[in-house]
């Protein structure tokens, strides 16, 4: 699967106001994988977060550099609105990058932290 598809996934599947025996088969799910899944899945998972962490921190310094240049164009600008309009329009959608960035780090930071707890319940199983 595709990161994206891999993320909608994941959300859906464990999403909150699910009922419990929804959330028991989807556990149950993952505990019938093999160390080998399990492994990969982490470091999928893990590449994920560093990745999208990564991504976070450039799009902030980005978007403050970005919004800093609009506000000198608007003090350039004769009709004021226009550039204050432009401004406000491309710091939002900087902003909503940002926050889709910051929730698909947050779908893989606790599908990694679920994966690694079964790996290690599956590793104490074999010992």
């Amino acid at each position: 699967y595709s990161e994206k598809e891999l993320l909608e996934y994941f959300l859906k599947e464990f999403i909150y106001g699910q009922k419990k025996e929804h959330y028991k088969k989807s556990l149950a799910t993952l505990y019938d994988l093999d160390i080998e899944c399990l492994e990969y899945a982490i470091y999928r998972f893990s590449h994920i977060d560093k990745y999208k962490g990564r991504n976070f921190k450039n799009y902030s310094i980005i978007a403050s550099l970005f919004g800093t240049f609009l506000m000198i164009q608007y003090n350039y600008q004769e009709i004021k609105w226009v550039g204050l309009v432009i401004a406000c329009l491309a710091i939002l959608q900087f902003l909503r990058i940002l926050d889709r960035e910051k929730k698909d780090r947050d779908i893989a930071d606790s599908m990694l932290t679920t994966f690694e707890k079964i790996y290690s319940r599956k590793e104490k199983g074999l010992k």
